[in-house]
C-alpha cells in the first residue's frame, strides 16, 4: 500500500519582535484573537490514531473558535459554515482506494480579525477496498462448478507426466506424493461424471497410475511411502527397500531418536538408509557424480582488476586436484578492486558452468549516517500490526529494522530497500515490542537509532 500526503490545509505563523527597541510596549495595544481548532470530524467520526476503511470521497470537517477569514482558506474548501466558524474540505476528485493519506494542518490561516493559528494538527487515514466486481458474477451453482473444476485441474493437469500421480507440489519435479494421489484418484471420477474429462480418458489415467503402483512402486509392510520418484530412485540403494524405488518418507518417522552412527540390525542399516535417503532429496539423481570423488576435480584461477583492463591473479587454483563442488575462499588480506574474472583450467565432465558467485566486502567511503526520525505506530484496532516509518538516510540504499520483545533482545530484522516506511504485521496481541533501526550502504552500517518501546 502506498502512502499520500494530502495537504487540505497549509498554515503557516511568523512571529516577529522588536529586537532592540527601547521603546516599551502599548499596554493597551490589542492583538487579534489567535485561531485554534476546537474539533475534526472526519464524515462523522472524530479521528483518533489511524482511521480505517475511510470513504473515498469522505469530507472533513475543521470547527475553530473564531470565524475564519475567506481570503486565508485553500481553493479546496468547498463551503464554509455556522457563520465562518466551520470549514469542510473535500477533493475534487475522487481519492483512490485501499491506499494511505495523511492529513495535516497548520499554517497561513487566519481568523477574520487578524489572528493567526499556530496550534496544528494531523491524523493519518486509510480508504476503503473497491467494493466494484473484479470479476464477472456467477450463481453459487457455478462458483461450485468452477471450484471443482479448478481443484480437479490441479490433480490433472499437474500429474507426473509419466506416471500420472500427484505430485508434492507444482514445483517438485520428479517427486510425487501417494496420499496427493489418492485425492486425485477420487477426483477423476468425479470428473468424468461432471463432464470435465472424458470417461475413456479417466480411464486411461486411472490404469497409469495403479499399474506403476502394483508393479513398479515399493511397499513396506503393504504400505506406500509418502514420497515416491515418479520414475525411480536413482540407481541408490535402499536397505529398506530396493533401489527402484524406496520408503523416502518412512525415515523421518521412523528414526527419530535413533544414534545412526552404526547400529546394524536384522533389518537393515540405516545409517546407509539415511545417507542414500538424503542423496535422493538432495537432487543427486542430475549429476553424473554423485558426491565427492577422489578421481576429479576442477581447477580454475580466479582473477582481480580496478578498471577491468588491467588483471592480476587472486586465487590460483590451477593446480589443484581435489573436488570441492561448493568452496569458500577467505584473502589472507583485503584487496582493493571492481572487476572479479573466473578462468576455467579443467572440468571434470560437462560444460563450464556456475551456480553462483558471491564476493563480500567493504567499500571504501563513508558509512551511513544515523537515522534522524524513527517512530512506529501501532494500530489500536489490531495490535498485532504498526505503521515504521523513517527519515531517509542520503547515502544509505536499505534499512534494517530490528525487532524483539525486550530490549536486549533484538534478534529479528526485517531489510527495507528504497522506501522509508514499512507495514509490520508480526506482533503478539498482549505483549510490548521493541524496535530500532539502521542503514547500509556499500561501506557499511550506520550506528543504531535508540531502542523505540511500543506498548
Amino acid at each position: 500500500m502506498k502512502r499520500r500526503d494530502l495537504a487540505l490545509l497549509i498554515f503557516s505563523m511568523m512571529w516577529v519582535s522588536g529586537c532592540g527597541s527601547k521603546n516599551s510596549p502599548d499596554p493597551n495595544l490589542a492583538f487579534p484573537s489567535t485561531l485554534t481548532i476546537t474539533s475534526t470530524r472526519l464524515d462523522v467520526v472524530t479521528p483518533s490514531g489511524i482511521m480505517y476503511n475511510t470513504c473515498v470521497q469522505a469530507q472533513l470537517k475543521y470547527s475553530f473558535n473564531n470565524k475564519v477569514d475567506r481570503s486565508s482558506v485553500a481553493a479546496s474548501v468547498s463551503k464554509k459554515e455556522n457563520g465562518d466558524s466551520t470549514i469542510v474540505i473535500s477533493t475534487r476528485t475522487m481519492i483512490k482506494y485501499l491506499t494511505r493519506y495523511v492529513a495535516s494542518s497548520g499554517g497561513s490561516i487566519k481568523s477574520s480579525a487578524g489572528g493567526l493559528m499556530y496550534v496544528t494538527s494531523a491524523f493519518t487515514f486509510i480508504t476503503e477496498v473497491d467494493p466494484s466486481d473484479k470479476f464477472p458474477q456467477i450463481t453459487d451453482n457455478q462458483l461450485l462448478d468452477l471450484v471443482q473444476q479448478q481443484t480437479f485441474k490441479y490433480f490433472w493437469d499437474f500429474g507426473h507426466p509419466v506416471r500420472g500421480l500427484t505430485h508434492e507440489r507444482n514445483t517438485s519435479g520428479e517427486t510425487v506424493t501417494s496420499g496427493g494421489a489418492g485425492f486425485g484418484v477420487m477426483a477423476i471420477p468425479v470428473a468424468v461424471s461432471r463432464n470435465f474429462i472424458t470417461r475413456a480418458q479417466g480411464l486411461a489415467r486411472m490404469q497409469n497410475i495403479f499399474g506403476f503402483l502394483k508393479n513398479t512402486a515399493q511397499k513396506f509392510h503393504g504400505a506406500f511411502p509418502h514420497w515416491l520418484n515418479g520414475t525411480n530412485y536413482f540407481r541408490l540403494h535402499l536397505p529398506l527397500g530396493s533401489s527402484n524405488p524406496g520408503p523416502l518418507f518412512f525415515a523421518h518417522y521412523s528414526f527419530l531418536g535413533v544414534n545412526l552412527n552404526g547400529p546394524n540390525v536384522i533389518y537393515a542399516n540405516y545409517q546407509t538408509q539415511l545417507v542414500n535417503h538424503t542423496k535422493i532429496n538432495y537432487g543427486d539423481q542430475d549429476a553424473d557424480i554423485l558426491g565427492k570423488s577422489q578421481n576429479f576435480w576442477h581447477s580454475y584461477k580466479l582473477w582481480h582488476s580496478p578498471d577491468g583492463k588491467k588483471w592480476s591473479a587472486l586465487i590460483d587454483h590451477s593446480d589443484k586436484y581435489k573436488d570441492v563442488p561448493h568452496e569458500y575462499l577467505e584473502l589472507a588480506s583485503p584487496v582493493q578492486t571492481r572487476y572479479i574474472k573466473l578462468e576455467n583450467i579443467k572440468m571434470p565432465t560437462g560444460k563450464f558452468a556456475i551456480s553462483g558467485l558471491r564476493v563480500f566486502g567493504i567499500g571504501s567511503g563513508a558509512k551511513p549516517n544515523t537515522v534522524k526520525t524513527f517512530m512506529v505506530l501501532r494500530t489500536e484496532k489490531d495490535k498485532r500490526s504498526a505503521w515504521i516509518r523513517w527519515r531517509p538516510v542520503e547515502n544509505a540504499y536499505a534499512n534494517n529494522i530490528y525487532y524483539g520483545t525486550a530490549p536486549d533482545k533484538l534478534y529479528n530484522c526485517v531489510m527495507v530497500h528504497d522506501l522509508n516506511e514499512y507495514w509490520f504485521k508480526a506482533m503478539d496481541l498482549q505483549k510490548t515490542y521493541y524496535f530500532t533501526i539502521e542503514a547500509i550502504n556499500e561501506n557499511g552500517v550506520s550506528s543504531r537509532f535508540p531502542v523505540v518501546k511500543v506498548d
